[in-house]
């Protein structure tokens, strides 16, 4: 025996009576998107209207405005190593870092991450 649910209705700004699921069907957005904009308004345009298609800048870009320090090294002791770049957002020389210089330390740090796997990738399969 299946069970019926009553799915909750929204009259929007059109007059018509719609649920969440004949919404998503007809709009071709995800559930939670609708949902969303039914919680913040029932004008129609908005909520059938079309994502914004949002520009992403590439990460090696964002990467490439990172300059990172040479690391000192003493007696084979590293002074003030990279790895201390962004400890409680501060450079390591203890200077406050700026929004922007912390999301380029963090593409920076992701593009490499990523160009390792890579490479560790090809490692990998050459052994096999």
């Amino acid at each position: 025996m299946s069970r019926e649910y009553k799915s909750r209705k929204y009259k929007l700004s059109d007059g018509k009576t719609w649920t969440l699921k004949e919404i998503v069907e007809l709009s071709g957005l995800g559930r939670e998107t609708i949902y969303y904009r039914l919680q913040r308004s029932n004008n129609k345009e908005f909520i059938f209207e079309k994502p914004h298609q949002y520009r992403v800048r590439d990460i090696k870009k964002r990467a490439e405005h990172w300059v990172d320090k040479p690391t000192e090294v003493y007696f084979g002791i590293p002074m003030n190593p990279s790895y201390m770049d962004g400890l409680r957002d501060r450079d390591r020389d203890g200077e406050p870092m700026s929004e922007s210089e912390q999301a380029n330390l963090m593409h920076y740090r992701d593009y490499n991450r990523k160009m390792w796997l890579k490479e560790r990738a090809n490692i990998i399969g050459e052994r096999k």
